[in-house]
């Protein structure tokens, strides 16, 4: 059997969706959790981990969020079927990335006491920027031009897994933001959402900060 170990911080953030893969497939892994005020100490010490970060038996490193969850996809059949949307789903998982890293003014400013001042300003500008006139303006489009629900393809694929945490995560960090303007990204993020293989999963998992 192939032991897979995932490495992250005590958050969801860019783990979830990989955690969330793992739960749909049914398949084992160890989930490792560390501090993230601890690991914020030792961020000047390189060489660094990229987190996350899956270890396979022991050997394979993979690190990035989208890498991760494409690998994993293809390893569970969660991959797309040709040439052409295996390509669109490795630019949106790229773009994900890009995105999570753009918000951290946002994340940053939820996540440690000396930045809550920022926070409001964090809404305003970058959340605003980032998320309500880029990624979901983007997104809502790619959604209904793909017209099966999916974000890629005809079937659910390790992108879905990527966009439906990042909303969902991002909508539980500004409660008030409208998102009425999106209803294909939240008919996608609530079909996802209510995967029979997720329930006790999401039933049971802790609710983090961000």
């Amino acid at each position: 059997m192939v032991k897979y170990e995932l490495r992250y911080v005590n958050l969801n953030g860019k783990a979830e969706a990989i955690r969330l893969l793992f739960e749909y497939a049914n398949v084992s892994y160890v989930d490792k959790r560390e501090d993230y005020l601890e690991y914020t100490k030792i961020k000047l010490d390189p060489p660094l981990p990229r987190m996350p970060y899956l270890t396979v038996d022991g050997k394979l490193e993979i690190c990035y969020t989208s890498c991760v969850l494409e690998y994993l996809g293809d390893v569970f059949g969660l991959n797309l079927h040709t040439v052409e949307e295996r390509a669109l789903a490795r630019v949106w998982g790229v773009r994900l990335n890009d995105y999570i890293n753009e918000l951290k003014p946002l994340y940053y400013a939820k996540l440690y006491s000396e930045q809550q001042h920022n926070l409001e300003n964090a809404i305003s500008t970058t959340y605003e920027k980032v998320m309500m006139q880029d990624f979901c303006v983007l997104m809502e489009t790619q959604i209904k031009l793909n017209g099966s629900g999916f974000i890629v393809g005809k079937k659910l694929s390790w992108i879905d897994f990527y966009v439906a945490h990042f909303v969902d995560m991002n909508m539980k960090l500004v409660q008030n933001a409208d998102y009425s303007r999106f209803p294909y990204i939240l008919k996608h993020k609530n079909m996802f959402f209510k995967l029979p293989q997720l329930t006790n999963y999401l039933k049971n998992r802790v609710q983090e900060i961000l």
